[in-house]
Parts: C-alpha cells; sequence; structure tokens
C-alpha cells in the first residue's frame, strides 16, 4: 500500500493552499471529486485539529485545544489578519515589529496575536526567521486582489478603544498693558495737563432773623 501513497511534499504543498483559503474565507467546500492527494491533505488537517467539516459540510478552521469561544473566535480572525497582510505584502513577509504595530493599530491584543502566530507556524502556514514572519503556503490556487468579509474581522475582545482627548481649555487673553508714560492723560506723560480742580462751593447764607411780634391785647392798651 505504502508504493500508492501520495508524494509527502504534495501532500504538504495541498495541505497548506487548502487551509490557507480556508482562514482567509471563513470556510470552504471540499472538492466533489478529490484526488489521492486532496484527500490525504484534508485528513490530515482533520487528524491534526486544524480544519474539519461542520454540520454543512463546509471545511472550517479550528484552534487545536480550542473552546470554540471568544477566545478561539479571536485568535483565528487574528491569523486571518495576519495571513491578509502577509499575501498584501512584498515577498510575503513582514518584520515582526511592524506587524506588531499594524495590529496595535486593528485592535488585536498582543496576547491573541502571539497564539494566532504560533497556530500559523504549527500549521506549517508561516516561518518565523530573524525577526521576518514569511507566508510559506506558496501562491498556487491564491485569489487575486482578494477581499475579505468585515464580519471575517471582527474581534470579540479588541484592544479598547483609546478615550476620546479632553477638548482644549481655552486661554484667557490678557490685553497688553500699555506703557503709561504713552497716554497723554495719564500723570507720567511730559504734556500731562493736570485738570482744574473744581469750584469750591459758596457757603450756605444764615437764615434771617426772625423779628419779635407784641401780642395784640397789649398793643390796643397803648
Amino acid at each position: 500500500m505504502a508504493l500508492f501513497a501520495p508524494d509527502p511534499a504534495a501532500v504538504l504543498a495541498e495541505r497548506r493552499r487548502v487551509l490557507r483559503e480556508v482562514v482567509l474565507r471563513g470556510g470552504m467546500k471540499p472538492r466533489a471529486e478529490p484526488d489521492r492527494v486532496y484527500r490525504e491533505a484534508l485528513a490530515e488537517l482533520n487528524r491534526d485539529g486544524l480544519a474539519w467539516l461542520d454540520d454543512r459540510d463546509v471545511l472550517r478552521p479550528h484552534l487545536p485545544g480550542g473552546d470554540d469561544g471568544d477566545s478561539e473566535h479571536d485568535v483565528i480572525v487574528s491569523a486571518r489578519w495576519v495571513l491578509a497582510e502577509l499575501e498584501n505584502a512584498r515577498d510575503r513577509s513582514l518584520l515582526m515589529d511592524r506587524l506588531r504595530e499594524r495590529a496595535t493599530a486593528a485592535r488585536i491584543p498582543e496576547d491573541t496575536l502571539k497564539v494566532a502566530i504560533r497556530w500559523l507556524r504549527d500549521a506549517e502556514l508561516c516561518k518565523l526567521k530573524d525577526g521576518t514572519l514569511r507566508d510559506v503556503t506558496g501562491d498556487n490556487g491564491r485569489k487575486q486582489d482578494r477581499v475579505i468579509r468585515p464580519e471575517l474581522t471582527t474581534l470579540r475582545r479588541p484592544i479598547p478603544e483609546p478615550p476620546p482627548a479632553p477638548a482644549p481649555v481655552p486661554r484667557t487673553v490678557t490685553p497688553p498693558r500699555m506703557d503709561p508714560r504713552g497716554d497723554q492723560f495719564h500723570p507720567s506723560h511730559p504734556d500731562y495737563i493736570a485738570p482744574s480742580p473744581p469750584p469750591r462751593p459758596k457757603p450756605t447764607a444764615p437764615p434771617a432773623p426772625v423779628r419779635a411780634t407784641a401780642p395784640m391785647g397789649k398793643a390796643m392798651a397803648t
């Protein structure tokens, strides 16, 4: 039976191609009439727990030992993001420092990114050497101008958005102080003329004396 076994190198290449497309597309229907290489590639992916058929016969990516919850979802989403970044990069490779910067901008937590990259390396989709991560899945069957649906890139536990910056406090503009010597109405100006003092009020005249008047009875008797 070993004489009829498919070529291991061909199986590895097909396994990489299939898993890459399954991750980037979110799922894929297997071929209706697979050849021996394709069947062996699917068998290895299923045996290694990297991808298997769901209840609708769609091949889905899987995290070995995952809990099918938020953590596994975010790792698969992050792995998809990494593959998309590498697919659009020159030579299908990126420096890890650059990849981390982009992941932070995409709100991917660092721990989630680490697990995703480890999963990609364990699945033999990527290799890390000298601080550079490279996609090693080849170009066979790779789509041109690939567009990934937004729902396939949505994290359930992203990095929280930074709080909005506080509104700037309006600055109080203090008008410049004028040099009093430039104000001709200021006492320090050489041409300053002091205003005349106000007129002094006139003294109030004393009231007129009241004349005494004799009683009427005494005047008639005289």
